[in-house]
């Protein structure tokens, strides 16, 4: 008798635990004022490049890259949200491939802007964008069109949700020359990282965009002779980009701890009038892949 009783509370125990485990969990990012976070995101790229009539054919270009984050949690607002200091890390970089073998010449020094995200990872606003654009000869960008792409690294549901529910979000791309749809999964609940339980979410996405329209809002804000500024206006063409990552997500601290996956993209480039004259072909085409890992620093 006492057996069958040890048994059946056995069998209970693991029961309670199973519906335990089934409750719907809440994923949301917390912010604390004062806050710091460090992340480190590594890249590798590998892009092909188009050959002109006339030119050698030009190598692939491989790329691989580090950067730092520090993100500071300047205020939290009553609605969650809050707003947040990003300072990026001048990024190290290896190139290969490049002509002469010469490695890119970079900025020396950080840059930081202020951004204001809700608790699901919606950006809500962005602040000093415009110097990063000046240094790049585009000072004249509205900045505001990036604040779709410039938030966290995953997109969050505002309802609590059970292993194998699906959302989706679909986020514009600046200019208004496409939009991107991200579809998530809650893939598994449970797996420790670092001694803390994380969700395993699974996002995968693609775009489509417009590159006549990115090309002739850049033009209209660059400083471009009369002549420069009618061939580039010429330029159209698409970039569809499609991908997937996984993200381990501290329900706890309401924190990314790491998150891996690969992107790829490829270009169709429709030249201008005036370069086809001169041998150029009517259309090229640039492919490239890349893989991003991100991890927690502390």
């Amino acid at each position: 008798m006492n057996r069958r009783i040890t048994i059946l509370a056995l069998i209970v125990f693991l029961l309670a635990a199973c519906a335990a485990q089934a409750e719907p969990i809440k994923l949301a990012y917390k912010f604390t004022r004062g806050g710091l976070d460090k992340y480190r995101v590594n890249m590798t790229v590998n892009m092909t490049l188009p050959s002109m009539p006339g030119t050698r054919s030009m190598s692939p270009i491989s790329m691989s890259m580090e950067m730092l984050a520090w993100q500071r949690t300047l205020a939290v607002l009553p609605d969650g949200s809050a707003k947040l200091k990003i300072t990026y890390s001048v990024p190290k970089v290896k190139l290969a491939g490049a002509a002469n073998g010469r490695q890119p010449v970079l900025p020396k020094q950080s840059f930081s802007v202020v951004m204001t995200m809700a608790p699901d990872g919606r950006l809500l606003g962005i602040e000093g964008m415009e110097r990063v654009f000046a240094l790049q000869g585009a000072g004249n960008i509205d900045v505001s069109q990036f604040s779709n792409l410039m938030g966290q690294y995953v997109f969050l549901p505002s309802e609590p949700v059970e292993v194998g529910t699906r959302w989706t979000q679909t986020v514009p791309m600046p200019f208004d020359a496409g939009e991107m749809t991200v579809d998530s999964v809650l893939q598994s609940y449970g797996e420790r990282v670092w001694s803390l339980t994380t969700a395993a979410i699974n996002q995968k996405f693609g775009a489509h965009m417009d590159l006549g329209r990115v090309v002739n809002s850049v033009v209209d804000s660059a400083a471009l002779g009369p002549k420069e500024r009618q061939m580039m206006s010429q330029v159209s063409g698409s970039l569809d980009l499609n991908g997937t990552m996984t993200f381990y997500f501290s329900p706890t601290l309401g924190k990314i701890l790491k998150g891996n996956g690969q992107i790829w993209a490829s270009f169709a480039i429709g030249m201008p009038k005036e370069a086809v004259k001169q041998g150029a072909p009517a259309e090229v085409y640039m492919t490239m892949d890349m893989k991003m890992t991100v991890s927690r620093c502390n």
